[in-house]
């Protein structure tokens, strides 16, 4: 739908800046920072210790918002192929089954989810393997510290939205050292690199017609986007992308994946 208006706007920084009183293009623009940083603390927090106990039977991970879909990235990531399910817990309870031979790992950005926080209390006294992601000097590092379990600390950049590769990385990590995933140094660095460039293309001072998100956002004014992963595994970037804009005021969008391989006739 044609507006010369957002156009205009589209082309002015300083009313780009206006319309993003949060900062999120700037958290967002952090991604390959957070990445980079995320690798580098997870390693030193030890998470290549999980490994000492053997495979678990399962991983959980416990999060809300934000912080829950670091455990939807970690599913697709897994794949349908992994020998473990994995499983993301959002709410006060875990599922019943869950025991000392599962690994729970609980993430939040702030480190004093109440959910979160009762999950991970729950957990501990279950005697399951234990993996805390989030804010130093929170809630959930003095549980950590309690409990013994591995704690990885985690900057937030702003929104935990914004800042889901800090929150993710320490995940496909974990499960890297824990042989449930292929995820070497030199993917995470080659994924840090790629959102480097599109940061830099997506800058706010960029022209539309040079910029990929100026003329998404020109294509898609006055619409509701519809965001569809092809299979279950792609069903994370779809619902991010969606639960993003509708936090945005005005802004709606619908999102959806597909549960089974469509043939055409």
């Amino acid at each position: 739908m044609s507006d010369p208006d957002g156009a205009d706007r589209l082309e002015d920084p300083s009313a780009i800046e206006a319309a993003d009183p949060g900062g999120m293009l700037r958290q967002v623009a952090s991604s390959a920072a957070q990445i980079r940083e995320a690798r580098r603390l997870a390693v030193e927090a030890g998470a290549a210790r999980l490994a000492e106990e053997g495979r678990p039977r399962a991983v959980v991970v416990a999060g809300m918002g934000g912080s829950g879909i670091s455990g939807d990235v970690l599913a697709a990531v897994c794949g349908t192929g992994c020998p473990v399910p994995v499983v993301t817990v959002r709410g006060y309870r875990l599922p019943g089954w869950v025991g000392a031979a599962d690994l729970v790992i609980a993430v939040s950005c702030s480190g004093g989810t109440e959910e979160t926080l009762a999950v991970a209390a729950e957990a501990a006294r279950r005697g399951c393997r234990l993996m805390f992601v989030g804010a130093a000097g929170s809630p959930l590092a003095d549980l950590a510290e309690r409990t013994r379990a591995l704690f990885v600390p985690v900057r937030s950049v702003g929104q935990p939205r914004a800042t889901l590769w800090g929150l993710t990385v320490p995940l496909l990590v974990a499960a890297r050292e824990l042989g449930l995933a292929d995820v070497p140094d030199a993917l995470l660095e080659a994924t840090a690199g790629r959102l480097e460039d599109v940061a830099h293309r997506c800058r706010p001072a960029s022209e539309p017609f040079v910029n990929p998100a100026k003329r998404a956002a020109l294509d898609l004014m006055g619409d509701i986007p519809l965001v569809w992963g092809t299979s279950p595994s792609r069903a994370p970037p779809p619902t991010g992308c969606a639960a993003s804009s509708t936090r945005t005021p005005s802004t709606r969008a619908c999102t959806g994946s597909c549960r089974r391989p469509t043939t055409t006739r």
